[in-house]
């Protein structure tokens, strides 16, 4: 697991910066960012999409992408949700389902897993323990000091 930030300039597709990053690599978990979008479009309860415009901070961001498969060209699968500070201080936002518009310089935190790397049996044909500068985590593999 290594960390990473991603900048996003004012202007730019933040959800795109985020898929564009994940490419390459396992899997990319969104673990936060701040600050300001001017419009995105979100999925709401009702089952169609609702696109909000104007200046609103980022109160939640966070999701993953995955890539199943490193070697074809296929987008990685995943979900991006977002909660802003809507207007008169109420919360708004959903899974993002197009672009999302950064207002501001805006700054993800993101982390980048890798696969577990296939077990080796031993002679007692037991699976050996994770060696000491790697860490299991669920079904994957971290360096220990990320």
């Amino acid at each position: 697991m290594i960390p990473h930030l991603i900048h996003v300039s004012a202007g730019e597709d933040v959800r795109r910066r985020i898929l564009s990053f994940s490419q390459g690599r396992h899997a990319v978990v969104i673990l936060s960012g701040i600050g300001t979008i001017s419009a995105v479009t979100v999925g709401s309860n009702s089952g169609g999409n609702v696109t909000y415009e104007g200046r609103h901070d980022i109160l939640n961001l966070s999701g993953y992408y995955a890539n199943n498969d490193l070697n074809t060209p296929r987008a990685p699968v995943g979900r991006l949700n977002l909660i802003l500070a809507g207007p008169e201080g109420s919360a708004i936002g959903g899974a993002v389902e197009g672009a999302m518009i950064a207002a501001t310089d805006v700054q993800v935190v993101v982390v980048a897993l890798f696969p577990r790397s296939p077990k080796t049996k031993n002679n007692a044909g037991e699976s050996p323990e994770p060696s000491a500068d790697h860490e299991n985590v669920g079904n994957l593999v971290a360096p220990a000091n990320a």
